[in-house]
């Protein structure tokens, strides 16, 4: 999750709209969206007020655009002219890095929040169009989450922790348990939504747990390869060493959400870097 800043996207969808004119082609789906251009402006106004009061699940469907030919709606936005041109720069300049939706490593595309076989009036509307992966495909028509990264800053903050539990030695394999867990630091409503969010849309949707799952086994099990230790340190030293780890998958995201930068941040927990320190102090005593 990450804020959408003007600085990634600053499209005025309202602007573009009067942007378009009834055409003398034939060119059917923009006469659809020129013939639908008020009744658009009142969704897009819903769509805003909904997102902005934490409620986007609960948006009311429009009538009469639902009873249109929503093919129309569609076909505008896999076909854009010149007033919604930055959907292809938006996706050109985020298909790979970060999922705004679910925290991953990398989007594969421009997903709609809002899915545009239901809500076709929003296809091309900027602040339904998030970098995601296929966390966002995986939904399908389910609107897993209220949460739009268009419009809230403490997207930018830290939203979730890890909570790993070391368990003990089992046939020479580390046991042990892990949560992710909300850091409730906002308001209540706030701290709802993105309850809701991680249960509704990032574990459902989202292969995280079997990532976190698969790297705390990796390094929990062989510190000493996982971390690139190649001789004894210090408990500061190792401290600092996951410290930068962590800060470079943040920079590189550009977010504290993506899930090695939480990854980073559950092994700094007391408990859990005194083990690993253990461990590597077994080597190199």
């Amino acid at each position: 999750m990450k804020y959408i800043t003007k600085d990634i996207l600053d499209v005025d969808d309202f602007l573009n709209l009067e942007k378009i004119k009834k055409p003398h082609d034939n060119h059917i789906h923009v006469k659809t969206v020129y013939n639908f251009k008020n009744e658009l402006k009142i969704s897009y106004i819903n769509y805003i007020f909904f997102a902005k009061k934490y409620r986007l699940k609960d948006l009311p469907v429009n009538s009469r655009i639902k009873i249109a030919d929503k093919k129309s709606f569609i076909e505008h936005y896999e076909n854009p002219k010149k007033f919604s041109d930055f959907i292809d720069k938006f996706r050109h300049d985020n298909r790979s890095g970060f999922c705004y939706m679910c925290g991953a490593l990398s989007a594969g595309t421009l997903d709609h929040l809002l899915p545009k076989d239901e809500y076709p009036d929003f296809s091309f509307f900027s602040k339904n169009l998030i970098p995601s992966c296929e966390c966002n495909q995986n939904k399908k028509k389910n609107i897993s989450s209220g949460l739009n990264p268009h419009f809230y800053q403490e997207c930018d903050n830290e939203l979730y922790y890890l909570d790993i539990n070391i368990n003990g030695i089992t046939n020479n394999q580390i046991s042990y348990t892990f949560e992710i867990k909300v850091k409730k630091n906002f308001s209540n409503n706030f701290n709802e939504l993105i309850e809701y969010h991680l249960n509704n849309h990032i574990l459902k949707f989202s292969d995280i747990e079997n990532y976190m799952k698969n790297q705390c086994g990796r390094i929990l099990n062989n510190p000493i390869q996982a971390l690139s230790i190649r001789k004894k340190i210090t408990k500061s030293q190792l401290i600092e060493k996951v410290e930068d780890l962590y800060f470079i998958a943040k920079n590189e995201a550009g977010s504290p959400n993506r899930w090695d930068a939480v990854l980073y941040r559950g092994l700094l927990k007391r408990s859990v870097i005194s083990y690993i320190f253990n461990e590597i102090h077994k080597q190199y005593p």
